[in-house]
């Protein structure tokens, strides 16, 4: 049987989208017939956690409606055009101030980050306007689900001389962190 060649994983990997809930247990599923194939010994770590659920959100740029994506893992209200932020600045900066991010390198909106407060990510070309605008209002609904995730434990656990980790699960589609 022929191996995945890695650009194959990483396409098969996107293609369940963003990896929450069940497709993150095709995800997981899918690595572990990787192993299998392969002869590699895999354990499963179960843990619990809790990860976002976006109800409902929107941005309205003087009186109107945007497309947006949501950033925010917290619910709240975003007024003003106070803080408009580039998603390659540390997010750090910004984890619990309410704000409106892009990508100045992505030609779509891209949800690079996230932050502890309400946020929206927007597309690039939108910025000219926001900063324009005399109202500005957005709106970020979030849920939190309890959720029991898994780590796939490989080699040897018992006295590992090296520990490599790695997360299949995202919040969007894509291979990256966060994507």
């Amino acid at each position: 049987m022929e191996k995945m060649k890695i650009k194959e994983v990483v396409e098969k990997l996107c293609s369940f989208g963003e990896r929450q809930l069940e497709q993150n247990e095709r995800a997981k599923e899918f690595i572990i017939s990787l192993f299998e194939k392969e002869k590699i010994n895999s354990t499963i770590f179960s843990f619990e956690t809790e990860i976002p659920k976006f109800k409902n959100y929107g941005l309205f740029i003087d009186g109107v409606k945007v497309e947006c994506l949501p950033t925010g893992l917290v619910s709240g209200k975003i007024r003003g055009n106070f803080n408009i932020i580039s998603s390659l600045t540390s997010s750090q900066d910004f984890l619990y101030k309410e704000n409106i991010n892009f990508n100045p390198l992505c030609d779509s909106i891209s949800k690079a980050n996230f932050y502890f407060a309400p946020s929206l990510a927007v597309n690039r070309d939108l910025i000219s306007v926001l900063c324009k605008a005399k109202v500005v209002e957005g709106f970020v609904d979030v849920e939190k689900v309890k959720f029991e995730s898994e780590s796939i434990l490989v080699g040897n656990l018992k006295n590992p001389k090296n520990i490599v980790f790695s997360h299949f699960d995202s919040i969007g589609p894509g291979a990256i962190d966060n994507a």
